[in-house]
């Protein structure tokens, strides 16, 4: 039960008895009672919360060198990259263009070309 008094001061009352403590006019177990009302009841106007799956790689690329050998025409290829620890991986690639390795590279780091591009140094011997 809801009673305005001329003073404009509010109760709330379960069942048209007032008990327990009252704050400012408001019966604080009538407030308990409401919030666990609305606390618990569903929201059919608030939409279901999505998630969608993002690929989280499992290790950050710190850097890329490489070191073109012309004469062999290979390159030594050098990944500094971080998971948990710092690591570094080694392996060659049979091809000495900048674009066949950035390719090359990033097929095998998954990364995109442009992420390639910004993490890659060359050495020519």
């Amino acid at each position: 039960m809801i009673g305005v008094t001329a003073g404009g001061t509010e109760t709330f009352a379960a069942g048209g008895a007032v008990g327990g403590l009252e704050m400012g006019g408001v019966e604080v177990g009538g407030l308990e009672a409401i919030g666990q009302q609305l606390l618990n009841r569903p929201n059919p106007t608030a939409p279901a919360l999505q998630v969608e799956p993002q690929p989280s790689p499992t290790e950050q690329v710190l850097s890329i060198k490489v070191a073109i050998d012309r004469d062999r025409g290979v390159s030594q290829v050098s990944v500094r990259a971080v998971t948990s620890v710092i690591k570094q991986q080694t392996f060659e690639i049979s091809a000495t263009d900048a674009r066949q390795l950035e390719a090359a590279i990033a097929q095998q780091l998954k990364l995109s070309p442009q992420q390639v591009k910004a993490l890659i140094r060359y050495q020519v011997k």
